[in-house]
């Protein structure tokens, strides 16, 4: 998970990183900086409860 606007690591650096491992997910949490959690709350609970629930 990372923010589309994150300023620690670009969406290049999070794509690579997400090529470099099999079987992953990754979530882009869209207008989020680094603290996308707190931008975006939204988003990123919907990205989480469907771990919750498995």
């Amino acid at each position: 998970m990372a923010g589309e606007l994150d300023q620690n690591a670009t969406l290049k650096t999070v794509i690579a990183a997400y090529y470099m491992f099999p079987q992953v997910q990754l979530a882009i949490i869209p207008n989020a900086p680094h603290p996308a959690f707190q931008v975006n709350f939204p988003s990123v609970w919907a990205d989480i409860v469907p771990f919750l629930q498995q």
